[in-house]
């Protein structure tokens, strides 16, 4: 995460169960920098694919349900449909490679 996650920084931090018990961890926030440069006026929401894979780690660990449904109901991009994906134009003749 440290790596790709360029525009955010880890920081340590507690958290706090369901039974009340605290628990040291580490989170990301936006980089202090990031705020100040110009990039930051075309922030967007995040992309649906992201909170998809948020809420999916949220049920896994037994995170409650509601904020599992605002995660999913957060503000967010949509996946691009299969006819908007890249294409790369594939030159003919080439070798295919198979099983065999």
């Amino acid at each position: 995460m440290d790596r790709i996650e360029a525009a955010y920084e880890r920081l340590p931090a507690t958290a706090v169960d369901y039974d009340g018990n605290e628990i040291k961890c580490s989170v990301y926030s936006q980089n202090a920098e990031f705020f100040k440069s110009p990039d930051r006026a075309n922030d967007k929401p995040p992309m649906e694919r992201y909170l998809d894979l948020m809420a999916e780690g949220a049920k896994h660990f037994g995170i409650k349900q509601e904020y599992i449904d605002w995660i999913l109901n957060h503000e967010k991009q949509p996946r691009k449909k299969p006819e908007e994906f890249d294409k790369y134009e594939v030159p003919e003749g080439l070798p295919t490679w198979t099983i065999e």
